[in-house]
């Protein structure tokens, strides 16, 4: 899959992100079956996950979150041909 940016951020609060994707222009061909969304507290050096959303669900929830931190997130669309490459929200 070709990179895009599919990923918007839709609602931040104090414990929770909700984000918006959209499908890839370009699949390979093949449909996406579902989004893998990776966290990333900052500072630091480890993303956890992945959390698995499926591709029907176009809004992903990002709950218990602490309070005054900031994440780094990772988004990437998967087909039965593999994972695409990220996408990348601060």
């Amino acid at each position: 899959m070709n990179a895009h940016h599919f990923g918007l951020i839709l609602q931040v609060d104090a414990t929770t992100i909700d984000v918006c994707v959209t499908s890839p222009e370009d699949t390979g061909g093949l449909p996406v079956t579902h989004y893998e969304l990776r966290i990333q507290k900052l500072p630091g050096t480890k993303f956890y996950g992945p959390f698995t959303y499926r591709s029907g669900n176009r809004q992903l929830k990002l709950p218990y979150l602490i309070p005054n931190t900031f994440y780094h997130l990772a988004i990437s669309a998967v087909s039965d041909a593999g994972r695409g490459p990220n996408e990348y929200i601060s």
